[in-house]
């Protein structure tokens, strides 16, 4: 398998456009406030770690951490309705991932549960996530959900001499 970020972006955007949930998906971080009256979301790469787990003898394996963001106005109304609608979002996103954990053969796998750190969480491997909060974007506060899906890209930068 050739890893292509172009790919791995364009299944997370095919599988959150057709989720039905979201007014716009972009593939890449906005620079301007999303002006729907709902969820948006926008998918990049985060980061780039070799890793050891699932290292073969002539070729490096590696972690490829992206970020799903929603956004939703937080001035919205009803505000009631804020919080259950980026929850249901994120839970959505999470849902997708976790039924298609090769992303459509663009990666090996999707690392759930943090194991290409090498033991999980519970030796400090992080899998996929969400962290909620707030951000100003272009004068306007939005609630978001930060989802962390790192992926596992095997045997990924030939080793050599």
């Amino acid at each position: 398998m050739t890893f292509s970020t172009r790919t791995v972006v364009a299944a997370f955007r095919t599988h959150l456009q057709g989720c039905g949930l979201f007014d716009d998906v972009t593939g890449h971080e906005p620079k301007n406030p999303p002006t729907g009256a709902g969820v948006t979301a926008a998918v990049w790469v985060e980061s780039l770690v070799p890793t050891e787990a699932f290292t073969s003898l002539n070729a490096t394996s590696v972690v490829v951490t992206f970020t799903v963001r929603l956004y939703r106005n937080m001035l919205g109304e009803p505000q009631d309705d804020i919080d259950p609608q980026i929850m249901e979002a994120a839970d959505k996103v999470c849902e997708l991932v976790s039924g298609d954990f090769t992303l459509g053969d663009a990666v090996d796998f999707v690392d759930l549960l943090g194991q290409a750190a090498g033991g999980g969480r519970a030796a400090g491997g992080r899998g996929m996530s969400v962290d909620f909060g707030y951000l100003n974007l272009g004068g306007t506060m939005f609630r978001v959900a930060d989802i962390t899906v790192p992926v596992v890209v095997g045997d990924h930068w030939a080793q050599a001499r």
